[in-house]
This record gives structure tokens, sequence and C-alpha cells, in this order.
């Protein structure tokens, strides 16, 4: 199914707007945002259970689904992740929440997580704990270069390599190779992008990077994509690679090079993806498809002086790359031109900036700041007015097209295997158990309930098995 498919079915009502969120870049400062979202999270958690029609969680009516590898219940020893305080929103996914989940840098690496490894905010803040002390406190780059990397490229390609291999088991090496990219060939679900530089001899031009398909700039999307970034590629690159392009931080982690192009981090002008985000939902769905986008920070701070010290030099130009500000004042403007567009911004203020983004032992202290944040009542006010708007808009999807739903919240595909038939012997696949239903009817003829009731459950998911070895297959000829 492409984009196009997708917004004919759901040009209707809740499945029309498109909710999004955009995580700033910043180091270790990222675990400041997703601690914002913990929060969100418990906020949309109390919504959900203490509704009319309690949902113990967010796939409801949905059963439950515990993620394969969930870190849960580790028990660990990390900073937050006490088994309490997880039993509060595990069960609450941000991909059922958001259309769009965004991110540059850092904001990349937890954007890829949330949406396209679908992880619970408990599960990734588990994660970035880890990967914070893995990749920062690991070996430096080496000796023949230690002016120009302060860390090495190789620790968090292997951290970013675990956390992928746990989310997608190599049960089957074939599949789990194609699993492993980072675009995706299931459509109607929470997408990802991620923010990146794609150096050339002229300039750094951001490049975005898509888990889903991306339509070429043709007809009424050519006078309306003036901004948007290497429309009609699919980025068949593994997870690893584009969390690794996000990331390198010039002073910090080596450039990456994937297909003869080098990148670096995001962050160099582009640390807050939120006009890009915006941009890119308009381009595929038109004008007035934006209902709400919540942009979550890194904290801010005042420039510094550098003293002409190499060191400062670029530790100060990195600080004034992340300073999202004038981003921040555009989507305001935007928000207050546009009728029925909702724009959220969340970032803590006190000092939190100026805690340098390899800092893996602050985070303590980023956990003290942020709190004392999150308990402002201005804060509270938007927390709880921002989860209202998320979980009516989830009910009002289920209320109006409830295949829709299975097929958004769990990665639904059915695939036919009652053959012969001129269309099954091509590997048909439906969407929505009741269009499939509707193919069963009508060029199978089965009516049967017992019997229709056998094929769905057989069939359910059988698509992405094929898919997989349909590619492989392809590859190898």
């Amino acid at each position: 199914m492409s984009i196009s498919d997708d917004v004919a079915l759901t040009r209707q009502g809740a499945w029309a707007r498109r909710h999004s969120l955009s995580f700033d870049g910043g180091g270790v400062r990222g675990y400041s945002s997703l601690l914002i979202l913990q929060k969100l999270i418990a906020e949309i958690k109390d919504i959900e259970v203490n509704g009319s029609d309690p949902a113990t969680s967010s796939y409801h009516p949905e059963p439950y689904n515990e993620p394969f590898n969930s870190s849960r219940n580790s028990g660990n020893g990390n900073i937050v992740s006490s088994h309490q305080a997880r039993e509060e929103t595990h069960r609450y996914l941000p991909c059922h929440y958001f259309d769009f989940i965004a991110g540059t840098s850092t904001g990349g690496l937890i954007a890829i997580m949330l949406a396209r490894l679908r992880m619970s905010v408990d599960d990734a803040i588990e994660v970035f704990e880890d990967l914070s002390k893995e990749v920062f406190s690991g070996s430096r780059a080496p000796v023949w270069f230690p002016w120009i990397y302060t860390y090495n490229h190789k620790n968090l390609e292997r951290v970013i390599k675990k956390i992928v291999d746990k989310r997608i088991p190599t049960t089957d090496p074939n599949w789990s190779t194609r699993e492993k990219e980072f675009f995706t060939e299931l459509t109607g679900i929470c997408n990802c992008i991620v923010v990146a530089n794609g150096k050339t001899k002229q300039a750094n031009t951001p490049y975005i990077f898509r888990s889903y398909i991306s339509p070429p700039t043709t007809g009424d999307r050519k006078r309306s994509a003036n901004f948007i970034r290497n429309p009609g590629v699919r980025d068949h690159y593994p997870i690893w690679m584009v969390a690794r392009a996000t990331s390198a931080a010039p002073g910090y982690l080596r450039e990456m090079h994937i297909e003869g192009r080098e990148f670096i981090d995001g962050a160099i002008g582009f640390n807050n993806p939120t006009e890009e985000l915006y941009d890119e939902v308009e381009y595929l769905y038109g004008t007035k498809a934006n209902s709400l986008i919540l942009s979550i920070g890194t904290g801010s701070h005042e420039p510094r002086s550098s003293n002409f010290k190499p060191i400062g030099v670029v530790a100060d130009a990195l600080r004034m790359a992340t300073d999202c500000q004038r981003i921040h004042k555009n989507m305001e403007q935007r928000c207050d031109r546009e009728e029925g567009f909702g724009y959220y911004r969340l970032n803590v203020e006190n000092n939190l900036g100026d805690i340098k983004i390899g800092a893996y032992r602050e985070l303590p202290r980023i956990k003290k700041i942020t709190e004392e944040y999150l308990s402002m009542p201005d804060v509270r006010k938007t927390l709880h007015e921002v989860a209202e708007i998320l979980v009516k808009n989830r009910r009002d999807r289920i209320s109006k097209n409830i295949d829709r739903w299975e097929a958004f919240c769990c990665d639904t595909r059915y695939q036919c295997i009652c053959g012969p038939h001129k269309r099954c012997q091509y590997g048909y696949h439906e969407r929505t158990r009741h269009r499939f239903v509707e193919h069963l009817k009508r060029d199978h003829e089965i009516t049967n309930d017992d019997e229709k009731k056998k094929i769905i459950e057989e069939s359910k998911n059988i698509f992405i098995q094929s898919m997989a070895k349909r590619a492989f297959t392809v590859r190898q000829s």
C-alpha cells in the first residue's frame, strides 16, 4: 500500500488528523526529553484508565502485546527505571498516539527507538541510560586523531546494533536482515523521520531519512515541495547506519559514509526538526493535515566566549547550533496563523543546556532539573492538555474504523492462503480484516463463519514473512 492508498483509506475525521512528535538533539540531554515524554505517557495512562471505557493498554480494544525482549523487568538498577515506575506507563506506546516521530542527533536515536522499533518510553529510557554510559565512557578515538574525535564511533555502532538485534531477533537470517533496514514496507503505522546533514563540496544540506515511501515531486506535490528534502528516495539502509549518520557530531564522533556520501550530525543547523516535520506532513497529506505537533527540547543556554581555545571553539559552535528558539518562534507564528493546528513546546530552561553532550555522569542532575521543570503548574497543564487531545483522537479513530486501528497498532496484514486464484497466487494480501473477509466471500465464496475465522487467524501476518522471502529471492537472482 502506498502513501496515496493510505490517504484514500483514512481521509475522514480522526484518521485525517496527523499528530506528530519532534525531538531536538543534545547528547545526553536527550535524557530530559525522554523523562518529559514519560510524564506525558503517565498523564495519558491516567486518562485512559479513568475513562468511560477503561483502557489497560494503548492497544485497547486489541489485546496487549508484550514486546519481544522488553527490558521492563531487567532489574538492572538504572537511575529512573524502578519496577513500580515502569508498571505505570510501559503498556502505553507513543507510536499508538503519534503518526510521525522525528528527531535530530540524539533526538534521532530516540525517534528510531520509539517509532521504528516501537519501544515504550520506559524501555527507551533504560536503553538511553546504558547507551550514554557505553558510548561516552568507552575508549576514545584512535590516538592519532585525539584532537578531532572525542569519542570512538565504533562504541556507538556496537551499542545501536545490540539494541536492534534485541528488538528484532535473528530467527530467520533472510527476514531479519530485511527487518533491520530503516525503511519498512509496512505502511499505515507510525512513521519515523531522522534528520542528518549530507556534506557536499558546496555546503552541508539537510537529508531526511524516512521509514516510509516518499512520493516524487510531481503534479500538485511539485508545487508544494519547495522545502522537501530528497523526496522519492527509499532508505534501504540498516537502522544502525541511519542512527550513526544523525549523531556524528563534529569534534565528538567520526562522520558516517553511506554509498559514497558523507553525513554528519543533523544538529549542525537543524537541531530542532519541527519545521522539517511540519513541511513533510503537509507535503504528504496536503494543507491542514497537521493537527498537532509536540516539540520536546534538550534545554536552553547562554552563549559563551570561546577565548580562542580550540576545544572552546568547537564546544561553542555546537552550543550555538543547538539553540532552537528560532524554529520555536517560527512554529508559534504558524500556529497563530492556522486554525485547527496545535503546537506545543516543552523545553527545560534551568541551565540544562550548559551540560556537555557527552557528560553521562550528569544523568542524575538532568533527572533532578527535569523533575523540577515538570512540577511547574504551566507545564503540568500543557501535559494534561496534550494528553487529552491524544487520547481523544485514539478513541475517535477506533470508533471510526476499528479494522484500521488493528492495522495501525499491531502492524497486521492478511495474506490469502486459500488458493488457487488468479490474485492469490501472486501473494494477494489485504491491510484490514474487513477487506480480507470481503475477498474470501467474493473470490472464494467462503461464507461459513467458523471456516472464515480459521482462515483469518492463519492468514494474519503471513504477508510479512512472504515479503521477506520474495525480497531475498530477488536479491539472490
